[in-house]
């Protein structure tokens, strides 16, 4: 029995030692030979709704996606937290392996307002492009197989995040049609709360922490670099949000009669805007970058070494100027910044004097910056600029006692975290993407966005890296969200690439 284990676990090496080419082409084969049945599977996902809001929906995914892992031979369980959508955990070993890997992603979505769809967000679609750039709907009784690449499907979620979670079980699927064995043992963390903060992911990891233990875990969420290209992220921004209300007069004033002598509350937020940050993303409170740390020489080597494509995204945006002048979009990135996302007055209508104006901010934070600070920082900046601060809306006394107003308040902190790119294992997983595409891939050291990969670094001290699969338009969030075909092909090719070659350098 010895003899026939030692010989089954040599065999499992020697076969996850496939080239890259073999794997790509072994995972090629078997999904053109079931396209179709791929297809059907996914459309059956995308047509569950999925916003966390609703939790008899949510155990429905959970169950669904589940069995969808089992049928792979993927023992799962189910982590548990009360109020909380569950976890999908799922355990697939490898005979003779030592080391880990963890498969994160998400299955919940965020909310949706089907008025602003072009279709029905529930009801997957398929066009050859987005409607306003004259994409046309195709039936899915007219696709026809090899499909179309390019060809989009429109539906919450397809890209953010399910793209991965099919893509990832017809890999391994793929794989052992092959023979080809994973080079380690994949763990699964497939969680119902990113899209509202992950909140209660702590709470969760400390509960089943004996389960979580991992060489790296492996983040399949966010969208690819707007070049389009394969690419590895090694990072996030963290950040939080701030509200900021101003107040005028008492009551609302009628502009012509009261303009010039009652203070504008959407006059005071637009000098306390411009005190705060330059139009060129400069910000301008003491104390901001204190605890910044800047991009080191070995990060801006990696992306001098990448070419620039901020030309051809701005003519994808349509703007001629670039906040940050002098830097490139990967560099800004890299930054700390200080969003205005909305501003809203306190409704009144017929060429008024708002009684009040609302400020929403997001601050984007970078590794090493405190989140408690840094609000501190900017409510002592506004207090600078004049303000009496409070966090209740005020009574008339305090109005007239002070000569200008705010209510401010802040929440939902995520910490920044960046891997270095350097570590065996970094350098590992950009060598086998760079295997798989010839060169022709994008390394970040971070993204804009913000995941909660703190949560795990803080609670489990593992490597974290992000591997986006999704295409950089796919509208996250936002009505007609989409994901290319080509996308979810890719997404099969790659993991299959990382579970059949990334082991022997966890």
């Amino acid at each position: 029995m010895k003899y026939i284990l030692m010989m089954m676990t040599a065999f499992g090496v020697l076969i996850s030692q496939a080239t890259a080419d073999e794997v790509t082409d072994a995972v090629k084969s078997y999904r053109l030979a079931n396209e179709k049945n791929i297809i059907t599977e996914y459309m059956t996902l995308l047509e569950m709704p999925n916003v966390p809001s609703v939790p008899s929906d949510m155990e429905k995914n959970a169950a669904h996606i589940s069995a969808m892992m089992e049928r792979r031979g993927i023992d799962t369980m189910l982590l548990e937290y009360p109020d909380v959508p569950p976890v999908i955990y799922g355990e697939y070993n490898t005979l003779g392996a030592t080391k880990t890997l963890m498969f994160y992603a998400h299955y919940d979505g965020q909310p949706v307002n089907a008025d602003l769809w072009s279709s029905s967000p529930f009801e997957p679609v398929f066009r050859t492009d987005f409607p306003y750039r004259g994409g046309q709907d195709i039936a899915y009784g007219d696709l026809e197989y090899p499909l179309d690449p390019m060809i989009r499907i429109f539906s919450r979620s397809a890209a953010d995040d399910r793209a991965p979670i099919i893509s990832m079980l017809i890999a391994l699927e793929a794989m052992k049609d092959a023979g080809i064995s994973p080079s380690m043992n994949i763990k699964f963390f497939i969680e119902g709360e990113e899209e509202r903060g992950s909140r209660h992911v702590p709470q969760i990891i400390e509960k089943y922490k004996n389960l979580l233990q991992a060489d790296l875990w492996l983040f399949c969420d966010a969208p690819l670099h707007q070049s389009d290209k394969k690419t590895v992220v090694f990072g996030v921004r963290g950040g939080f949000s701030m509200s900021v209300t101003v107040y005028g007069a008492a009551r609302p004033l009628h502009s012509g009669h009261y303009g010039n002598f009652s203070p504008n509350p959407n006059v005071e937020l637009a000098h306390l805007i411009t005190s705060m940050r330059d139009e060129d993303a400069n910000i301008l409170i003491d104390g901001f970058y204190d605890q910044v740390i800047m991009p080191t020489e070995e990060e801006l080597a990696i992306l001098a070494s990448q070419a620039n494509n901020d030309e051809a995204l701005k003519a994808d945006l349509a703007i001629k100027r670039q906040e940050s002048p002098g830097k490139r979009y990967e560099e800004t990135i890299m930054m700390p910044g200080l969003n205005i996302r909305r501003i809203e007055t306190s409704g009144e209508t017929g060429g008024v004097i708002p009684t009040s104006a609302t400020l929403s901010l997001r601050v984007r934070t970078v590794p090493d910056m405190d989140a408690e600070v840094i609000a501190e920082r900017i409510m002592r900046h506004i207090e600078k600029q004049g303000y009496h601060i409070i966090d209740e809306d005020p009574d008339v006394d305090t109005l007239r006692n002070n000569e200008k107003v705010a209510k401010v308040s802040w929440s939902g902190s995520y910490k920044a975290i960046r891997t270095s790119t350097a570590t065996p294992v970094s350098q590992a997983l950009i060598k086998i993407m760079n295997d798989y595409t010839s060169g022709d891939m994008i390394v970040l050291p971070t993204m804009g966005g913000s995941m909660p990969l703190a949560y795990i670094n803080d609670a489990l001290d593992t490597n974290i890296v992000i591997l986006p699969i999704a295409n950089f338009d796919n509208n996250q969030h936002a009505p007609n969200e989409n994901i290319k075909i080509g996308n979810l092909w890719d997404g099969m090719e790659i993991f299959a690439n990382i579970f059949a070659k990334l082991g022997p350098d966890l």
